[in-house]
């Protein structure tokens, strides 16, 4: 037994030496031909080796005005794709270098950020020593370049968050404009931020590092072809417009693209229409529905009947949510690399177990009136918008507008409309 474990661990130690011995290598050949190709470069020692001997940063200065002083930008690219794509990040650098930046812009060629095994975990050394180096992250944004060849449209995907986090609206708007006005397709990934905050979209390690050291950052995820281009955006970025206000961090502001227009809707707005909505929906439900009428005594005695039904529906839905999470998990257990997909297939689920509850009708009395359906059905929409927003803010407007929707039924009052909405 002990034999056995020796020899892994022996494995275990000729890999990280194999892995530092390529990763070392790969510094020095970076840096020899950046500098045979003309460029300065400063050599960064990784904090805890402080030698040469092991694999190091290289980051080079791009020209700047200095109009901003105390602003900071710089662009993280790993060693591996440096070394990959050597020929399109010199390009990069080159062109960005013919329109000075008005405030210090850096190129981060980081080493030991990727794991030097599929099974370990990244080690991000290089990111976390570029950071441990700077004065203060105050003012300072970032982003990452991963370059890709999977995208058959060769669209550049835009990462804009972590898990419970994503970049101020600020940042992230700037950057795209920057992205449109060099003619840059894009697309953002998740396509709602809302999906970033709740964990549902897998993002670049490196991201998700600096964004939890206070940094707004984002990662373009960029075909090889499309250099010039992201050379161009960012050049918009760092020249042509003023530095993104990062000082005070927004999170839970909500970003739309509808018909190719792109709606940031802020915190205090969505603040705002919570307060319409909920005094609005409390008095429809409370008063106006319930205590006017004709029938308000029959009305309270079918609702004293069937008032159970409401926590009833909302465990079942539970329930079968989280069933439909497992079964999602056992048969797509790699959900990380296609979050939406992922997503689609668990509410699909999900949806049909709950399509079980109609059986519900032979075990239980439902009401007769039309009305009591369409009074739950309120509630239940309204329970919705609060469990929900207090999951992520932004959620609070497509439950708003669920709660449009299940206000035609209930002015038109069709019990088949009701019995559908409430399930739903």
């Amino acid at each position: 037994m002990n034999k056995c474990r020796y020899l892994y661990l022996f494995l275990v130690f000729l890999l990280l030496t194999q892995a530092l011995v390529s990763q070392q290598n790969r510094s020095q050949n970076l840096e020899g031909k950046l500098v045979s190709d003309g460029f300065t470069v400063t050599k960064q020692l990784l904090s805890g080796s402080l030698s040469e001997e092991f694999p190091y940063n290289i980051v080079i200065s791009l020209p700047s005005t200095l109009e901003y002083p105390l602003y900071r930008f710089f662009i993280v690219v790993s060693q591996e794709n440096a070394q990959m794509y050597y020929s399109e990040v010199t390009q990069l650098i080159r062109l960005m270098q013919e329109r000075p930046a008005s405030y210090p812009v850096e190129i981060v060629l980081c080493a030991n950020n990727e794991s030097p095994h599929t099974s370990l975990s990244n080690s991000l050394s290089g990111i976390k020593t570029y950071i441990q180096h700077l004065e203060s992250v105050s003012y300072t944004t970032s982003v990452e370049l991963l370059f890709t060849q999977q995208n058959s449209d060769r669209k550049t995907v835009v990462e804009i968050g972590t898990k419970g986090r994503v970049s101020p609206s600020s940042f992230v708007d700037a950057l795209l404009r920057s992205l449109e006005a060099s003619q840059t397709e894009f697309t953002i990934k998740g396509r709602f931020n809302s999906l970033y905050r709740m964990g549902f979209v897998s993002v670049s390690p490196v991201v998700s590092y600096m964004i939890n050291q206070e940094i707004p950052s984002a990662a373009l995820c960029i075909d090889p072809s499309s250099i010039k281009n992201i050379a161009q955006a960012l050049s918009f970025f760092t020249g042509n417009t003023k530095p993104p206000d990062v000082d005070n961090w927004d999170n839970n502001y909500t970003l739309l693209q509808v018909f190719g227009k792109r709606l940031i809707v802020p915190e205090y707005i969505l603040m705002m229409v919570i307060i319409g909505v909920s005094g609005v929906s409390l008095f429809f439900l409370c008063s106006f529905s319930f205590l006017v009428g004709k029938a308000t005594m029959l009305r309270k005695e079918e609702l004293s009947r069937t008032w159970y039904l409401l926590p009833i529906i909302i465990g079942i839905t539970a329930l079968f949510l989280h069933l439909a999470q497992q079964l999602t998990l056992v048969i797509f257990p790699s959900w990380q690399y296609n979050d939406i997909t992922a997503l689609i297939i668990k509410l699909a689920f999900g949806l049909v177990f709950l399509s079980f509850v109609s059986l519900a009708q032979y075990l239980f009395s439902f009401p007769l009136t039309s009305f009591i359906y369409g009074y739950l059905l309120l509630i239940v929409v309204f329970i919705n918008i609060f469990i929900f927003t207090t999951a992520d803010i932004s959620l609070f407007i497509p439950f708003s507008a669920e709660y449009l929707i299940v206000m035609q039924p209930v002015l038109q009052k069709r019990k088949e409309a009701f019995l559908f909405l409430l399930f739903l």
